[in-house]
């Protein structure tokens, strides 16, 4: 009996192996990865949120907030798209009047599945 419950065991394992191994690799198929980093002229104490808009549609689609570390990667879904950055003083995740943002950047091609594209530094000016 007890052979029984490790090979049960193992096989349950291995079958949640399979399953996340298979979830990898539709992930890796089907999503870009961007990958960035952001650097700020200003107070470097404040949070700060990269923000993803569709190009086409003009609606925001991602925000990676970075609380201390400066480099961030963000999964996307094919597309064109826009990138910009702000300081996030007052940690609302939205930007407000006074909060330093960078210019906004737009990608030149547009984002195909299974890519990894490593954008220019984002500059925060005051």
């Amino acid at each position: 009996m007890p052979t029984t419950g490790l090979r049960q065991a193992a096989l349950m394992a291995a079958a949640i192996t399979l399953a996340f191994t298979s979830v990898a690799a539709l992930s890796a198929s089907t999503f870009a990865l961007l990958i960035g980093s952001v650097s700020s002229a200003g107070e470097d104490s404040a949070p700060i949120v990269v923000v993803a808009l569709d190009r086409n549609a003009g609606r925001v689609v991602h925000r990676t907030f970075l609380e201390t570390k400066r480099a961030f990667h963000m999964p996307m879904v094919p597309g064109k798209y826009k990138f910009y950055a702000f300081a996030d003083a007052n940690r609302n995740g939205v930007r407000d009047a006074g909060e330093a943002a960078s210019v906004m950047y737009a990608l030149t091609a547009p984002l195909r599945a299974g890519e990894q594209v490593e954008m220019p530094a984002i500059r925060i000016q005051p």
